[in-house]
């Protein structure tokens, strides 16, 4: 279950009464006690990533700093991963929301993100130029690809509108082809076209050769375990609940 926030809902309704291109930023909020009393502690991270557990899973939790298992994931399995939370001793947690409404934590020690558009601009920064402009020969209804990263295997389709898609910076691939990276274009983010021909998808392949990282065996977790002073309250609890039993069923007898 989600709700969502969008700031400046008066302003975009005035700005759509006149043609002027507009975004509207909205971000996914999975409900979540922990999430809400937190949030100004949260990083936004909207990525999707691959369970990897030590043990070929992991436990999903209600919040970091809770010992309550919502679910548990077997490794290969992708969640998106809305939010990330670091712990007093430095773990990062990430906040999921699945399509069938579950919620809950899972440490980011025990996942690692699928191969994207961020991926591929950490890899390749060297080789990714700024340079600015808009893609002239486009027209006004055409229908193009646009994909995640330069030669991923999966493009996605978009519809050029009467706006330029104007583009940020370029990289040049083994082929000499020209890819270049769109911020935003109508509701669509970060994406990359191939300027030698978006309008086939039939472009150079990009094999990817992404290392998944050990995981640790155990990560030492903020509020797991049972503290010192519960385990003494305890104690005293059941030697003060063991006195008053004998005092009942074995009374002193008197003399």
């Amino acid at each position: 279950m989600k709700k969502i926030i969008t700031a400046g809902m008066v302003l975009l309704c005035c700005l759509a009464l006149v043609n002027i291109p507009v975004r509207a930023d909205v971000i996914w909020e999975p409900v979540n006690d922990f999430y809400e009393a937190h949030s100004d502690e949260c990083e936004y991270i909207n990525r999707y990533y691959i369970i990897n557990g030590y043990d070929g899973q992991t436990d999903a939790y209600e919040s970091p700093v809770s010992d309550r298992k919502v679910t548990t994931l077997s490794n290969g399995q992708g969640v998106w991963i809305y939010f990330s939370y670091t712990d007093k001793k430095g773990n990062k947690w990430g906040l999921y929301d699945d399509a069938n409404g579950g919620v809950g934590w899972i440490p980011m020690a025990y996942m690692y993100p699928k191969y994207d558009g961020i991926s591929f601009s950490e890899d390749y920064k060297d080789k990714i130029v700024n340079e600015t402009g808009d893609i002239t020969a486009l027209n006004s209804g055409d229908s193009i690809f646009v994909w995640p990263y330069p030669g991923a295997k999966r493009p996605d389709s978009l519809t050029v509108q009467e706006n330029p898609v104007s583009y940020d910076s370029v990289f040049t691939d083994e082929e000499g082809g020209r890819w270049l990276h769109v911020s935003y274009y109508y509701g669509q983010r970060a994406f990359w076209v191939y300027e030698v021909d978006p309008y086939h998808a039939n472009v150079p392949i990009r094999e990817i050769d992404q290392t998944i990282p050990t995981p640790p065996k155990s990560i030492d977790r903020e509020g797991s375990g049972v503290s010192t002073g519960l385990i003494i309250g305890l104690v005293l609890g059941v030697i003060v609940l063991t006195a008053v039993l004998i005092h009942v069923f074995y009374p002193k007898k008197k003399e």
